[in-house]
């Protein structure tokens, strides 16, 4: 297991190593993009269908005290969180 990342003033940042191989993110990426693959939960022509590809990734918390969703395309990365800090009821 990996210890914590720590950073201290002055120190350069440790150069970022790939968690995931390039395929399985490529696969991932495909998939939350198309949007037959995401019947039933969002549909056809609705606000998350775009005329370029776009991957979703959507969630909610225990007892649906909050939402969000992520969005990205080759350009852009756009996320929505929706909820109560304080955790409690909408």
């Amino acid at each position: 297991m990996d210890a914590d990342l720590v950073l201290q003033e002055g120190q350069p940042a440790p150069k970022p190593r790939p968690q995931i191989p390039r395929g399985v993110v490529r696969q991932i990426g495909l998939y939350l993009s198309d949007p037959v693959a995401r019947l039933p939960c969002f549909q056809r022509y609705g606000a998350t269908e775009f005329p370029f590809a776009v991957a979703l990734k959507t969630g909610t918390s225990q007892g649906y005290r909050d939402a969000w969703i992520i969005a990205w395309s080759e350009r852009n990365v756009v996320g929505v969180w929706v909820g109560r800090a304080d955790a409690g009821a909408l």
